[in-house]
């Protein structure tokens, strides 16, 4: 009578005694062991991988970059209202001085037009 336990070639040497599982190929002892190994430093590499990509994912400290980004926006925004406010009071500065600098340029001119202004 038949064996219904077919004996299948290894895929390395075609002396078969082992089935992987998971790829359902026929291994002799020596290379079901090589095998074996390939796939241990496989998943090694992969669950390297996984915590890596873990890593990458998990927040970097409590500042995310966009967040440096307006900060900094913030910051130039700042100094721009600053410098035109500060260039507004100069200017205003100026004029406050000019406006009594060019009364008494009139008036030492016309120092009659002065009195009829005073008069009114």
């Amino acid at each position: 009578m038949a064996s219904n336990r077919e004996q299948k070639p290894c895929i390395g040497c075609e002396k078969g005694v082992a089935t992987c599982s998971g790829c359902e190929k026929h291994f002799c002892l020596p290379h079901f062991t090589e095998h074996r190994q390939k796939l241990d430093k496989r998943m090694d590499e992969v669950m390297h991988e996984h915590d890596q990509l873990l890593e990458a994912l998990k927040p970097q400290g409590t500042v995310h970059p966009l967040m440096s980004q307006i900060d900094t926006w913030e910051q130039a925004s700042i100094q721009k209202i600053k410098d035109t406010a500060k260039q507004a009071r100069e200017d205003l500065q100026s004029d406050i001085i000019k406006v009594p600098e060019q009364k008494q340029v009139k008036m030492e001119k016309d120092p009659s037009g002065f009195c009829n202004i005073q008069d009114r």
